[in-house]
């Protein structure tokens, strides 16, 4: 769903003219997508974990790098990730054995 912004005199943060950069109405407009994004995943079973990162204060920092932060937590989630893979692996190797597709994926990972 797209949302349209229009303003007298508009900043954007790139030459593509892609994120507006207007700090007055950036808090408005994310208040907006979140209440979006609340009420459309409100019934999934997942929708409480979008409302305990909408209460999240991001600082107001110039230096805070909000791409950035979110690129290390998803660099971390795929590192733990993988872990919980490796870990599941060797403990089924232990009980019952893999298969030669899961024993390919084990030395891949490692």
């Amino acid at each position: 769903m797209p949302l349209s912004v229009l303003m007298p005199e508009p900043e954007f943060t790139s030459q593509t003219k892609t994120q507006l950069g207007n700090r007055e109405i950036h808090g408005q407009v994310m208040s907006l997508v979140y209440e979006g994004l609340l009420e459309r995943f409100r019934h999934d079973e997942q929708g409480r974990h979008l409302g305990k990162l909408a209460a999240v204060e991001l600082p107001e920092d110039e230096d805070f790098d909000a791409a950035a932060e979110l690129a290390e937590c998803i660099d971390q989630l795929v590192l733990a990730g993988r872990k919980e893979r490796i870990d599941f692996l060797i403990e089924k190797q232990k009980l019952s054995g893999l298969s030669d597709a899961e024993k390919a994926e084990l030395r891949q990972l490692y």
